[in-house]
């Protein structure tokens, strides 16, 4: 479990296409968009939850950008629940599910509880895919926000 990150070790991630800092937290975040991670932020907190980093991996939504980011988040120290959320006009919902599908399949060992909320381009097609594999979607932010702060305890 990791307390800090040298700028050594955010400088890698940003080469890999993740912009991370840690703040410190339970509720780990990975989302696409500086905006979209720092209003997640402020719900996370306004909720009554504490966020543990900003993570925004839309420099490159890919398989190994989202393990990255994923291996990353889950290892923080604190962290006991996972929100990811994404929204994407370009970004197509379909090839973030499929980039999350596959990075959790080499993590068959993350135990940490996961909440996905996904919306904008070919979003159905990516809820149905995140569905076909045992993943509770929201489609409301709130919800989303409330049920990851709820898992984090």
């Amino acid at each position: 479990m990791r307390k800090e990150f040298t700028e050594n070790e955010e400088t890698y991630l940003k080469s890999k296409g993740v912009d991370f800092v840690y703040v410190g937290g339970n509720v780990g975040l990975i989302c696409a968009g500086a905006g979209m991670t720092m209003a997640t932020m402020d719900l996370v907190n306004a909720m009554g939850g504490k966020p543990a980093c900003f993570c925004d991996v839309s420099a490159g939504i890919n398989p190994q950008s989202i393990e990255l980011a994923m291996k990353t988040v889950s290892n923080l120290n604190g962290v006991k629940s996972l929100l990811v959320n994404m929204f994407g006009g370009l970004t197509r919902m379909d090839e973030v599910a499929n980039s999350f599908i596959a990075a959790w399949n080499n993590m068959r060992g993350m135990s940490l509880p996961i909440v996905i909320r996904l919306e904008g381009t070919n979003v159905e097609e990516g809820r149905r895919i995140m569905k076909e594999n045992g993943f509770e979607m929201f489609t409301n932010l709130y919800d989303a926000v409330r049920r990851a702060v709820e898992l984090g305890g």
